[in-house]
């Protein structure tokens, strides 16, 4: 599975330098950040150019990454906790993490590691053993496990299964199965209906007279 959109920060230890972002999948409102991102954060209304914690990061580009837009501790980073070792902190499920490495910023990035969100204990003990470089950079980048056109951050959020378009369990007027974007986008229209951030990513929380389809 390819990743997709994707944001960067370049950094020297733990000091942030640059970030590039890209347009929200589903975004209802039009305001370049994801809808689902503002419902788990009541984030609604906010600028997209603005800092709404003054961490240096745009509200946009927190909600590429997925990270709380009022804590001015939640960004991606890349730390040192020796000259061997570091971390990505913030990582969250759903999505993708490049860290790569430069000896100033002028020079070719080299990739250290590329991966996913849900392996989180990698990403808390990267091995920077070999690499003399000390400028480094993580990218954050979306991943579509199937054809809904939701990405899997979002899918996780609203409580949906993963490589499976269909896995509401709802179904249209006409009595065919209603795709996981169309529920989704259909619950955030009918007065934010929808309940952000199942404890479990693969269950389903069903519409009131639904039956449960995967209890999880």
């Amino acid at each position: 599975v390819a990743p997709m959109r994707h944001m960067t920060w370049v950094l020297t230890l733990f000091m942030l330098l640059a970030a590039v972002c890209a347009r929200a999948t589903v975004d209802l409102n039009a305001n370049q950040q994801s809808d689902l991102w503002e419902a788990r954060y009541g984030a609604s209304g906010l600028s997209a150019a603005a800092d709404a914690d003054n961490d240096g990061v745009p509200n946009r580009e927190e909600s590429v990454a997925g990270t709380d837009p009022f804590d001015p501790l939640s960004f991606p980073a890349v730390g040192l906790h020796s000259l061997h070792t570091g971390t990505v902190r913030n990582v969250q499920a759903g999505k993708v993490y490049s860290v790569e490495a430069a000896a100033h910023l002028g020079a070719p990035w080299l990739v250290i590691t590329n991966v996913a969100g849900t392996n989180a204990d990698l990403l808390a003990r990267l091995d920077l053993t070999g690499f003399s470089q000390r400028l480094f950079r993580v990218s954050v980048s979306d991943v579509y496990s199937d054809a809904s056109g939701l990405n899997d951050w979002e899918k996780l959020q609203a409580g949906l299964a993963l490589s499976n378009a269909w896995s509401n369990g709802q179904y249209d007027p006409q009595g065919q199965p209603l795709d996981d974007h169309s529920y989704v986008t259909n619950q955030l229209s009918a007065q934010n209906q929808l309940s952000v951030v199942a404890g479990d990513g693969w269950s389903v929380q069903p519409d009131p007279g639904q039956p449960a389809q995967d209890p999880g």
